[in-house]
């Protein structure tokens, strides 16, 4: 029994979509070091579990505010339904809230001018508000934007400048085909949600605008992020090791495929660990070209 609930607990926890968290900030360092040499591992560390922390208080908090509009009653991996007791995953998201927020308050004291503190509140509220009243902006279509945002340029310029005092133009294009594969994880785990997302009017694009146009944009999202990386390496905004990034390409071709095969079929839920591996690799290759540039 206490097997079964620590399964159910790990599943729900899903540790690899945090490798949202982690490759915006190694890109970000690996821009620093590029554009300035500057290296330092212990903010480094420190904004890595700051946005670990958040995303984990977003993610409990949005498991909270779904149980108050139904739309979970069948999400298996809520962790709602598995406490039983919707206060207490509040609790604990403002738990991972302050510790997130503390750390980026001292990362923000320690720097110059307050761009981490005016970063960390934008991103935060966008995130906060993905699902919590007033604004759910989730059931407005508008999660895919906003995770995009947060876990993209947002989030790649602030770890820049965690480490060198600045944000360079070179974080922006680096940012960009980040947030596009982020955004492509979220539109990919409406998939399984459909009918109860449409049942409670959750009208994030798949209920918007059906299964087979959903699958088309997240297929755009993906090859977005390719010509993105492409045009600036084109226009001379990214160093030329950046190209590296298309060795994962086969790994989307094999993705986009096997999404419009199945776009209506009960296995389209197989694309979303491939797709968080994707954005995972990507990332990686990416910031690993700056190191070596």
């Amino acid at each position: 029994m206490a097997n079964s609930k620590f399964k159910q607990f790990h599943q729900a926890f899903n540790f690899p979509i945090y490798s949202a968290s982690v490759i915006p900030v190694l890109v970000g360092t690996s821009i620093a070091h590029y554009e300035n040499n500057v290296f330092e591992p212990f903010r480094i560390f420190l904004a890595l579990f700051g946005l670990f922390f958040l995303q984990i208080s977003v993610n409990l908090a949005n498991d909270y505010f779904d149980s108050k509009t139904g739309v979970d009653e069948q999400k298996k991996d809520s962790f709602v339904l598995l406490v039983k007791n919707p206060k207490v995953i509040l609790y604990f998201s403002l738990f991972f809230f302050i510790l997130g927020g503390a750390t980026g308050l001292y990362l923000d004291f320690t720097s110059h001018k307050h761009v981490i503190l005016l970063i960390g509140f934008v991103g935060f509220v966008m995130a906060f508000f993905y699902s919590a009243p007033p604004l759910r902006l989730s059931y407005l279509g508008m999660g895919e934007p906003v995770t995009f945002l947060c876990f993209g340029p947002l989030a790649v310029m602030a770890s820049e400048f965690v480490q060198s005092q600045m944000i360079s133009e070179t974080s922006f294009w680096a940012s960009i085909p980040v947030g596009f594969l982020v955004a492509a994880i979220l539109l990919i785990h409406h998939f399984p949600q459909y009918e109860e997302d449409k049942k409670y009017q959750k009208n994030n694009p798949l209920v918007r605008w059906g299964k087979k146009r959903a699958a088309l944009i997240f297929i755009y999202l993906i090859l977005a992020a390719y010509l993105w990386i492409f045009l600036s390496l084109l226009l001379g905004k990214l160093p030329l090791a950046s190209m590296f990034s298309f060795i994962t390409f086969p790994m989307a071709a094999r993705i986009i495929f096997f999404t419009w095969k199945n776009a209506e079929s009960q296995n389209i839920f197989k694309a979303k660990p491939l797709t968080i591996k994707l954005h995972f690799f990507t990332g990686l290759v990416l910031a690993i070209g700056f190191l070596f540039s």
